[in-house]
């Protein structure tokens, strides 16, 4: 009975527990794969969706639908200038997975709202 109790208590835990994204791990880009700019690249390491700027952060991924999750980013502080203190930031963002080779990524840090599409670049 108590195994039974225990069970209960930790079903709401267990629908929030950690999540990964459904694609294959590699580089995706928003622009063309032959020689796409360092800002277009988000690499996917089979947990964490990082770019340029996030190589240090971890994402928190939870499904909220057959194919979206939400991914909270954590980024730890980091010193940008001198005279500038250093913050932890974090970041919401929604991936709608196309299939395991491309999906369309909401919220990003250029503040836009449209979905923008990222695919498998395959020779990076």
């Amino acid at each position: 009975m108590k195994r039974l109790v225990a069970l209960i208590l930790l079903l709401p835990a267990l629908s929030q527990a950690q999540t990964h994204l459904p694609v294959r791990v590699g580089f995706y880009s928003s622009a063309d794969c032959s020689d796409p700019p360092n800002a277009s690249l988000l690499h996917f390491d089979g947990k964490n969706l990082t770019g340029a700027h996030s190589a240090a952060c971890v994402d928190d991924t939870v499904q909220i639908a057959a194919h979206r999750f939400r991914l909270k980013q954590r980024c730890p502080a980091q010193q940008v200038g001198q005279a500038v203190p250093a913050t932890a930031t974090s970041q919401l963002r929604i991936v709608s997975i196309n299939q395991d080779a491309s999906f369309d990524l909401l919220g990003n840090a250029s503040g836009s709202r449209d979905p923008i599409h990222y695919h498998l670049c395959k020779n990076l």
